[in-house]
């Protein structure tokens, strides 16, 4: 039960960093000499879409990983989550917070299985008049350039199951508006693990501002709503505007910027070319 007693409190406090120095401790392997060590530099291109620009948000909050870090490049990034928009979504956290209360914490340390979405709601994609892109669409809405097939590989293998807490995390941060620690709804809890009876806020103004920064946003995005968006880009006013790009798609929905049929000419060459100039 302990193993999945985390949120993405931990997936940017300790996973995140800890891959970081993995890879940079793999520099002195003549293979990955060969792809890094050309350069000279031994810092990192991170590039993440979703949930991961989430963690790199966290932690860039914390020194160590800026100082691992050239450039950060975060397609559909999310930080805050309030105006959410597919109702799918909004039932299901209402679900997952009044779960969380009700079970208490042995609740809170369970695994949540992928199996239901992979066995069982992968195969409605197979009924007559039924799509994957119905089934994408209702949790991070309309995406404009995805092909079928690549909503059935993302379905069939993109899925992987996670921490209770993390959804219930996310789930907090959707229904209170907040970019906070996980909140135990308690405040002896609270206290024993942040010293105090409010989790503690992570501060985006903290994020180096000199840091080369590409942001990707959809128009179409149900997760990253255009609201939240420029919230988060509000928190980011202090940043050298020279070293951020913002690459716009009023089209693009959640996904496109990772599936989307013509995403290379789009969005690949375009990170790729920001890339290089770093």
């Amino acid at each position: 039960m302990e193993y999945w007693d985390w949120s993405w409190d931990e997936l940017a406090e300790y996973d995140l960093p800890a891959t970081m120095r993995g890879i940079l401790a793999e520099y002195d392997l003549p293979a990955t000499m060969y792809v890094y060590g050309h350069t000279g530099k031994q810092k990192l291109h991170y590039a993440r879409h979703s949930l991961g620009t989430l963690m790199a948000l966290a932690s860039f909050c914390h020194s160590e990983l800026q100082e691992m870090v050239r450039s950060a490049v975060l397609l559909s990034p999310t930080a805050y989550l309030n105006l959410i928009g597919p109702a799918f979504v909004r039932i299901g956290v209402e679900l997952f917070c009044a779960r969380g209360k009700y079970m208490g914490l042995s609740y809170l340390h369970s695994r949540m299985h992928s199996s239901f979405l992979n066995d069982r709601l992968f195969k409605i994609c197979w009924l007559p008049g039924i799509s994957c892109l119905h089934l994408l669409t209702a949790y991070a809405g309309k995406n404009c350039c995805l092909s079928s097939s690549a909503a059935h590989r993302y379905l069939e293998h993109g899925l992987q199951p996670t921490a209770t807490k993390n959804i219930i995390h996310l789930s907090q941060m959707i229904r209170r508006g907040t970019l906070a620690k996980f909140d135990y709804d308690d405040c002896d809890k609270n206290t024993k693990h942040y010293g105090q009876e409010v989790p503690p806020a992570y501060d985006i103004s903290s994020f180096p501002h000199d840091l080369p920064l590409l942001l990707g946003y959809g128009g179409e995005d149900g997760l990253s709503d255009g609201g939240d968006g420029l919230r988060f880009m509000d928190g980011l006013r202090f940043h050298d505007q020279h070293k951020l790009t913002v690459l716009y798609r009023l089209d693009y929905g959640h996904d496109d910027f990772i599936m989307a049929v013509n995403a290379k000419q789009l969005v690949n060459d375009r990170v790729i070319g920001f890339l290089k100039l770093q």
